[in-house]
């Protein structure tokens, strides 16, 4: 995933709200889906870090299974960025039963299109979400 500041944003010290990472939680790529991690004691799982200010058109990199949040936004503007997140060619939405947990309602608007045509359990394959590069199996056809 790649999320950049469109507008300088305070450490969360100075009232900001900028992003804090669950270090080494990529490993558990599948924990929020299959465990209650609100009733659970992560507090000794990961060491968690933020990293201070950002400045307008800084970029920050994390793997899409990294555990990761903000605080609230205290400040009198909008806290504006934009992410994009990438998946491998072929990938798989998960199936709708069989787990506790689903995408976050905030970002409804970045997937509600495509998941309603490609379905659950469907291959992430849509007009909206364009391949980067092909898998090394599509590249020998």
């Amino acid at each position: 995933t790649v999320w950049i500041v469109l507008h300088d944003l305070p450490s969360q010290v100075n009232g900001g709200s900028s992003l804090s990472f669950a270090s080494k939680s990529h490993v558990d790529f599948a924990l929020p889906y299959w465990s209650d991690i609100e009733s659970s004691d992560l507090s000794n799982r990961y060491n968690v870090e933020s990293y201070g200010e950002y400045k307008a058109g800084d970029v920050a990199f994390h793997h899409g299974w990294c555990l990761h949040s903000s605080p609230g936004n205290t400040l009198n503007e909008t806290r504006w960025a934009y992410s994009v997140a990438f998946v491998a060619d072929g990938a798989k939405i998960l199936e709708e039963e069989g787990h506790i947990r689903y995408p976050d309602d905030e970002d409804s608007q970045s997937y509600q299109e495509w998941l309603s045509e490609v379905g659950w359990g469907g291959t992430a394959d849509h007009p909206l979400l364009p391949i980067v590069y092909k898998s090394e199996a599509e590249l020998q056809e």
